[in-house]
């Protein structure tokens, strides 16, 4: 078990540690500047701009593009935003609009108030010990919208044209490269950690599987039967290849979209 494992447990490790190393030398993030104001909503009306930054929601500072989302959505009735436009400081008072709407994790969304993110990113640094902190709540991150996307696509709520293989981590590590080290490592820390995540399903073939075998075999004494483990990796095997072959033939039809 502990020699199945470790392969996983090393990619985890692995990604953690370049999680933190870009929260130290500077982990790209989203800044609260507006990108588009949505018409008819209560933004438009409240008279917020484009291109606007956000700096306070009702008294608590902001920093990025996800903690305006996590607040707002947060919130229900009128809300106080103050922004920075042009060097001056104007206050807004906005009454979120109500919707039935969840986020990806099924999380009910209250309000929202009709604007959308700008494509400026800027670096935030952090100490020693808010790194190791700040990575390993992306490790937990990472796993959990991976295992909760996985079930979305299992269940047909997601398109499977979604999903894109090799071609398309070569396409995005080498625009990675491009911008800079902080993005290459990353995405290298993202893919380190998806490799955990994906061999950890209990498929067989995958460590996840072979791990599941050990533990039933645990759990009755005996192990399960070779004819059983055989058919299971063989069927498996087949399932792996064919969705690989698809995400690969997804890879090729958005070819002409990966390398602009």
């Amino acid at each position: 078990f502990g020699i199945v494992a470790a392969g996983s447990a090393i990619n985890y490790i692995l990604g953690c540690v370049l999680f933190c190393a870009v929260f130290m030398i500077g982990a790209p993030i989203r800044t609260s500047h507006i990108g588009a104001v949505l018409e008819g909503y209560p933004a438009e009306k409240a008279g917020l701009q484009a291109s606007d930054r956000v700096v306070a929601i009702d008294g608590t500072a902001i920093n990025s593009w996800d903690e305006v989302l996590e607040i707002i959505r947060g919130k229900e009735g009128e809300m106080s935003l103050q922004v920075e436009r042009e060097g001056e400081f104007l206050d807004f008072v906005v009454r979120g609009k109500a919707t039935d709407a969840k986020d990806i994790f099924g999380k009910p969304i209250k309000a929202m108030i009709g604007i959308a993110p700008s494509n400026k990113v800027e670096l935030a640094r952090y100490g020693f010990f808010k790194s190791i902190y700040m990575g390993a709540r992306e490790i937990v991150k990472t796993t959990t919208l991976t295992y909760w996307m996985l079930w979305r696509l299992v269940s047909g709520a997601v398109s499977i044209k979604l999903i894109g293989g090799p071609i398309m981590i070569a396409a995005v590590t080498g625009k990675a490269a491009t911008m800079g080290i902080n993005h290459l490592l990353w995405i290298s820390a993202l893919i380190s950690t998806s490799l955990a995540i994906i061999n950890l399903l209990p498929i067989p073939v995958l460590d996840g599987g072979h791990i599941l075998f050990l533990v039933i075999e645990k759990i009755k004494g005996r192990p399960v039967d070779k004819r059983v483990q055989e058919i299971s990796q063989q069927v498996a095997l087949v399932l792996l290849l064919a969705f690989m072959l698809l995400i690969s033939w997804n890879d090729i039809l958005n070819l002409p979209h990966m390398f602009k």
